[in-house]
């Protein structure tokens, strides 16, 4: 073998890729309309934080979370996906590498309920992956139109 100058760098590629040694990895896509809450459910979960940020996703924003089940090191990457509609062609994309998308829809505003027919279709025509359709803004119950039996009868049907 030929001996190694002590000075050479180990390349960064490497040594990033030992660090960040995982057993299993999960795909997860997130989608609605725009203003439903994605960002703001996606950065809970991952920083344990509620952000009061209004800033729009543009286009998709992917995030990491390293779980730990049942001893194995999981990476979830979550792509939290802008609603606005210049972006639905690009988030079209990401359901072609989810493993399972999260269609979300919020409690006090009934079209974006009724606009997850669209995303369930774009999903559909994708990739055939588990969905899970979530009402989100539990903690506007005084300006609540959609009813938690309509999001449940709608998630029967569809």
């Amino acid at each position: 073998p030929k001996p190694q100058n002590p000075k050479t760098p180990k390349p960064l590629i490497m040594s990033i890729w030992k660090q960040d040694r995982y057993d299993d990895w999960v795909s997860l896509g997130v989608v609605g309309e725009s203003g439903v809450g994605k960002t703001s459910v996606v950065y809970r979960y991952k920083e344990n934080v509620f952000s009061f940020s209004k800033v729009p996703t543009i286009q998709i924003d992917r995030v990491k979370k390293v779980l730990m089940h049942e001893g194995k090191r999981i990476e979830l990457w979550i792509s939290d996906t802008g609603g606005q509609e210049k972006f639905h062609s690009v988030v079209k994309s990401t359901f072609k590498t989810s493993d399972v998308v999260i269609v979300m829809y919020s409690i006090d505003e009934q079209s974006s309920l009724d606009q997850c027919k669209f995303w369930i279709d774009s999903v559909r025509d994708a990739k055939d992956v588990p969905m899970i359709l979530v009402g989100n803004k539990s903690d506007s119950k005084e300006r609540r139109v959609v009813s938690t039996e309509s999001g449940m009868s709608y998630a029967e049907e569809n």
